[in-house]
């Protein structure tokens, strides 16, 4: 089969979501000989074997993909991801720096970079990699409350609540954000502003079983055990596996004591 038709029968193989036929086509590609012009489809199966947790052949088919142009951010990009989920971590900081020197202003690139930083116990990068992402793109609902969870987790309470609130300016019959923003004003021991937003999130959205057992966790913090377990109940009686989660839920230890709180969960008093 000559070069230009196996392109074309490799390119319908991946379009078609043919993983088995378009591995065949690459590899009789990569006998032929690779150009300049495969690079794309280097990246397309060192993804494709990422995704698959192939991660030998994704890394060899994403090195080869460099060979061709060194240059790539993506092909840098993903062959990051690889040694991340590897566990090669300083390889994975090499080629996610690199995206980012050739793509500066890729979201996804610097916030896994922020992650791999967090996970090596560097805060202090990681939440300035997770800023500048704020500054790069417009409010964007998803990213704005992910960056605000990883915010948070780091002890970044204050600006956490920063970007809830510029989220609910887009947003602004969102209950979850009031819930989200009553959890980080819990956690500072503000209650009376915790209270107050989760109140104001069941009055936007009373049948959603997540606000109720946010709920249930501030009014745990606030030694309230009576509205604690009203909020519990009514948390379970919507979804019926928050008893699960509660039932390992640190911030509802202050109820293990009470009978009533094991009854819930449907489990054996610890």
């Amino acid at each position: 089969m000559q070069e230009s038709e196996l392109r074309l029968q490799l390119k319908q193989a991946i379009e078609e979501d043919d993983f088995a036929l378009a591995e065949t086509y690459f590899a009789q590609l990569k006998k032929q000989g690779f150009t300049q012009e495969d690079v794309a489809f280097c990246y397309m199966m060192g993804t494709w074997y990422r995704q698959l947790d192939m991660l030998k052949k994704a890394e060899i088919t994403l090195q080869q993909g460099l060979l061709l142009d060194h240059n790539e951010g993506l092909l840098h990009f993903e062959l990051a991801v690889v040694y991340d989920v590897a566990g090669n971590l300083k390889a994975a900081r090499e080629h996610y720096e690199r995206a980012l020197v050739l793509i500066p202003e890729f979201i996804d690139g610097r916030y896994c970079l922020a992650k791999l930083e967090q996970q090596e116990g560097n805060n202090d990068r990681a939440a300035k990699l997770f800023c500048e992402i704020i500054d790069l793109i417009p409010v964007d609902l998803n990213m704005y409350i992910r960056l605000a969870v990883e915010l948070s987790e780091m002890g970044l309470k204050d600006e956490a609540i920063q970007l809830y609130y510029i989220v609910l300016l887009s947003e602004p019959d969102n209950g979850s954000l009031y819930s989200n923003l009553g959890v980080e004003f819990a956690e500072l021991g503000e209650y009376a502003s915790a209270e107050f937003c989760h109140k104001y999130a069941l009055a936007l959205e009373e049948d959603n079983g997540d606000l109720w057992y946010n709920a249930a966790c501030t009014y745990t913090l606030m030694n309230e055990p009576m509205m604690a377990f009203y909020a519990l109940e009514k948390a379970i009686s919507l979804e019926e596996e928050n008893k699960f989660f509660a039932a390992n839920d640190g911030e509802l230890v202050g109820l293990h004591h009470y009978d009533r709180f094991w009854q819930l969960v449907g489990e054996e008093r610890k």
